[in-house]
């Protein structure tokens, strides 16, 4: 609280010589300027700027690199094609045209493949598989044009040249030149083509084709290849330095890496093959690859769209870490490079010298009351020296620890004054400062309209019991109490993977499974659903003592294939689930409060999670809507966190269903009593029963009798 003025009122005061006033007002200055001036412009503007231009000569110097080797390979086939072209050296001429070839490979580091094929299907071609292993591959097809005769020639280098190790024939071998893409897309055109970038059959790594028809005397003779496996160019990026912890990345315009530093991230199993296929960054477990994924949809750009270096600022919701996002179009083919710079590289030099400054504040002060100390002596010595130590508290941010210092200098209380109503209004605005932020919506690669596709989830809904009278009885003073609620329940469900799909009143609704595949889904929601319960009985606890009304929950969960996706119109959409899993995991939620229990889940999500909870059956059950029945279970505990007594009631509260469904009504009543002495509370599953035994004791039903439970209301 503030100090009134009149604290510093009733005294004979003194006015204090012009040099200490103006000592007095240079420190305020000076306060002003490190507190406003590098927090506020330097670490916003100046690094945005930094980082655009260390983008800036990445990104060209990066590109540069990729037009060297691109141009190489052009250059490389148009010296064929001049060769074969004006007969220097006769396309039929296998010993000279093997050495043409094995020179251009030599020479060019970057070429994996030299080739060419013919138009009846024949492959002559150069291929280094390392530095120490490089072959040439001769295909000819036979008349009958089933399976051609390969022959591979093995060589070794050898004082500066290549000497010929080893040869291998492999008969009725299916490679037909014509067939292969970048025969086909140069066979078609007249100048140089690109294939897009796939991964090479016979190495297994990624790659990319140039290609240019041969015309002799107007003719198609064949197709001239140059194969570029794309491994340099990462090792290229693995070199760059990209801020002091960033990273750099080529992808193409489907979003599938071509080039990154990590060169098993670039690749994923081909699903039912033991080949490989190109990742999209959205698949990528690559923490920055992530980040430039979600930073991609999160935007609303897409790799097309770019034309020119595009720099975003993005905010991890996982770490609530800020990132600087920056793409830009190679030139060629349809290739995008990015970058993913964690602010915090450079923002941790302006606070290193921050701190300096704030070092060379404090010297500053002292300085400042010796000079002080020495004019005025003795009368303002004490009065000067505690307003320094009280600058102590606010450099560290000690400010309950800051009190006014009275004295009979009228300058000094008014340097005391402001100081302490300085802190004041430090510790206001300390207020607002967030410690944490909420964690949004995890989609992977869903793009930003109105569409879903069908996925098997696991949805859960909860609804706090009594709201109705709680909101009539607190009033106004229900916002912050569910708030906080919200608050704990959000974050316990974040950290078991899941996804808050909306609040609807005193509901939560939330799902497993999407956007990001989960196949666990089951089992988190279980886990997520009893640490809630748990959560919730510890604030009761707290909230009773605060004379705050405690709140009790009821959540159902189902588990089943729902059409999930961006729902709504051009204007607003939300991403949420939509099917009959839905609508009967909302029913088993009001169903906890037919039976008395916490949290019921249905048999879709009882199978996949059975290992791993702890359940007991509680019914048949025809929900408000269905017509047949489901078998509904009370979620107890997860299996590493029950106790052997709980296995013992739950053995005894199955074997009275079974009598129940056998008509044993009376066995099932004996049993069913002794479930609450086992447990020590009530039981309200098995007082339910009892009352139903009862009931079926006194009228029977009929023959056909089929032990559904059926719901006529939700």
């Amino acid at each position: 609280m503030l100090i009134s003025d009149k604290n510093f009122r009733g005294r004979k005061t003194l006015r204090l010589q012009i040099l200490l006033a103006y000592l007095i007002l240079l420190l305020i200055l000076i306060t002003g300027l490190v507190i406003h001036l590098p927090w506020l412009y330097t670490s916003k503007i100046n690094v945005a700027t930094i980082v655009r231009e260390l983008n800036r000569e990445l990104m060209s110097g990066t590109s540069d690199q990729i037009r060297k080797i691109f141009d190489r390979a052009i250059v490389a086939q148009h010296t064929i094609r001049d060769i074969f072209q004006k007969n220097i050296i006769s396309i039929q001429d296998a010993k000279k045209r093997e050495c043409l070839y094995l020179t251009l490979l030599k020479n060019n580091e970057n070429f994996s493949w030299v080739s060419f094929g013919w138009t009846n299907g024949d492959f002559f071609g150069a291929r280094r598989v390392n530095n120490n292993d490089i072959r040439t591959v001769l295909n000819e097809w036979k008349g009958d044009k089933l399976k051609a005769l390969r022959r591979i020639d093995f060589y070794r280098p050898d004082s500066g040249d290549v000497r010929l190790a080893g040869r291998q024939f492999i008969t009725h071998y299916d490679y037909y030149a014509p067939r292969r893409p970048w025969f086909r897309l140069a066979r078609d055109s007249e100048n140089d083509v690109w294939t897009p970038v796939y991964v090479f059959d016979t190495s297994q790594k990624p790659g990319i084709n140039s290609a240019l028809a041969l015309r002799i005397d107007g003719k198609l003779a064949g197709v001239i290849s140059v194969a570029l496996e794309l491994e340099n160019i990462s090792l290229y990026l693995k070199k760059l330095k990209v801020g002091k912890t960033g990273t750099a990345f080529i992808m193409n315009a489907g979003t599938e890496l071509v080039a990154f530093r990590d060169i098993e991230e670039i690749t994923r199993p081909l699903s039912g093959s033991d080949r490989l296929a190109l990742k999209r960054i959205s698949e990528s477990e690559n923490k920055f690859l992530r980040i430039a994924s979600d930073c991609l949809r999160d935007s609303g750009y897409t790799p097309a769209g770019i034309q020119e270096m595009t720099q975003l600022k993005h905010t991890d919701p996982r770490t609530n870490q800020e990132f600087y996002v920056t793409f830009a179009p190679v030139g060629t083919p349809d290739w995008i490079i990015g970058t993913v710079i964690p602010e915090s590289d450079f923002l941790g030099d302006i606070r290193r010298n921050t701190r300096y400054l704030l070092i060379a504040l404090l010297l500053i002060i002292l300085l400042s009351s010796s000079v002080a100390i020495f004019m005025i002596h003795r009368l303002v010595v004490r009065p000067v020296q505690q307003i320094a130590d009280q600058t102590l508290h606010v450099r560290n941010f000690r400010l309950d620890e800051i009190v006014p210092v009275s004295s009979r200098i009228r300058e000094v209380n008014q340097l005391s004054s402001a100081i302490y109503r300085m802190s004041a209004g430090l510790r206001s605005f300390e207020k607002y400062i967030p410690t944490e932020l909420v964690r949004t919506l995890i989609s992977q690669g869903i793009e930003a309209r109105i569409g879903g596709e069908e996925k098997v989830v696991t949805v859960l809904f909860s609804d706090l019991v009594s709201f109705t009278r709680l909101s009539e009885t607190m009033g106004s003073d229900l916002f912050p109490h569910l708030g906080e609620y919200f608050s704990q329940m959000s974050g316990i469900i974040g950290e078991q993977r899941g996804t808050i799909d909306k609040y609807i009143g005193d509901s939560i609704m939330a799902f497993w499974g999407a956007p990001i595949a989960n196949a666990a889904h089951a089992v988190d929601a279980c886990r997520a659903a009893l640490a809630c319960q748990a959560r919730l009985r510890e604030l009761g606890t707290r909230w009773q003592q605060e004379n705050r009304p405690p709140l009790f929950a009821r959540i159902g969960i189902n588990t089943g294939k729902v059409l999930v996706g961006n729902i709504g119109s051009d204007q607003k959409m939300d991403y949420t689930v939509i099917g009959d899993p839905v609508n009967v995991a909302s029913r088993l939620e009001s169903l906890n409060k037919y039976y008395g229990t916490g949290i019921l889940i249905g048999q879709e999500t009882c199978e996949p999670a059975k290992d791993d909870i702890i359940v007991r059956k509680v019914d048949t059950v025809a929900v408000y809507g269905k017509a047949e029945g489901i078998d509904v279970f009370e979620l107890i505990a997860m299996r590493e966190d029950s106790t052997p007594a709980d296995c013992d009631w739950i053995r005894i509260f199955e074997e009275g269903l079974t009598c129940y469904r056998m008509k044993q009504w009376k066995k099932a009543i004996s049993l069913f009593q002794q479930i609450a002495g086992m447990r020590g509370v009530p039981d309200r599953p098995s007082q339910v029963y009892i009352e139903k035994c009862e009931q079926l004791i006194l009228d029977p039903p009929a023959c056909e009798w089929d032990c559904v439970t059926v719901m006529d209301r939700k």
